[in-house]
């Protein structure tokens, strides 16, 4: 059970495996062969870190990417992207400790889905044709024992989707989450067609307000986006702005540009 795709913190399919088990004379094996994985971008820099990864499992034809904001400290920025040419099943899993067994609560503020377990909030935006169920589950720190811990299932029935969770961690004070699915516009790329994702994300914690956007495309066509009340012709950002609007951090691909607020800034 704990080896199966259901048991970590990814996106199941069908209620599938990412890779075949099946019993053998010992334990379970390995059966057919491993995903293909690709790692798209990795970028580090001092207080900031963008993943980009991908993985194609035979068990079915959709196609997971997966990319991963940290502007370090406050909190992850995870972004799940399914792609397929038919309709599945979608389940984003997050396993939350045993400190957490029958202490999470859900709520919906300002249009934000909100997950409240102890030191963590876990945000996403609110959709209606998405679910979310808390379940009973186990964690296992050591082989051959376990502990009751709840389970998150966001939820969703399409050919295409997605999902943009806020995990933000905290001791005392409970911060204030808000996110936002923006709309990009490009002359290159037509509207819906999964290749944009730009989100902004509004925290506020020990009394300190922040406007955070966050953008990602799959490719550089070499053209413009406009989200929000932004221009970019990159293919991820990170911008960060305060409760006046002052621009007080921004994360690019290098050599591009952002004009934000009549004002053009070279990466």
């Amino acid at each position: 059970r704990f080896r199966g795709t259901a048991y970590h913190n990814t996106v199941l399919i069908d209620k599938k495996d990412q890779v075949a088990y099946r019993p053998g004379k010992e334990k379970f094996k390995i059966k057919g062969p491993e995903p293909g994985y690709e790692l798209k971008s990795f970028v580090t820099r001092p207080g900031f870190d963008y993943l980009h990864g991908i993985a194609r499992s035979y068990e079915y034809d959709a196609v997971h990417e997966r990319k991963l904001f940290y502007p370090c400290p406050d909190y992850w920025l995870i972004s799940d992207l399914i792609l397929s040419g038919q309709h599945h099943d979608y389940d984003l899993l997050f396993h939350l400790s045993s400190q957490a067994y029958l202490k999470v609560s859900v709520a919906i503020e300002r249009n934000t889905l909100i997950v409240r377990s102890p030191h963590l909030v876990i945000a996403q935006a609110h959709h209606e044709e998405m679910k979310l169920q808390v379940e009973d589950g186990y964690i296992s720190r050591t082989y051959g024992e376990k502990q009751p811990a709840p389970v998150l299932r966001f939820s969703r029935h399409a050919a295409n989707a997605s999902f943009h969770t806020v995990l933000y961690p905290y001791k005392k004070q409970k911060p204030t989450v808000s996110v936002v699915e923006l709309t990009v516009t490009s002359v290159s790329e037509p509207p819906g067609s999964n290749l944009t994702d730009a989100l902004c994300v509004t925290t506020i914690m020990n009394g300190k307000k922040f406007r955070d956007t966050f953008f990602t495309a799959q490719s550089n066509t070499g053209g413009e986006y406009h989200f929000d009340d932004l221009t970019y012709n990159g293919r991820f950002l990170f911008i960060r702005r305060d409760a006046n609007g002052k621009v007080l951090r921004v994360e690019g691909e290098e050599g591009t540009t952002l004009l934000a607020s009549g004002k053009r800034i070279s990466l």
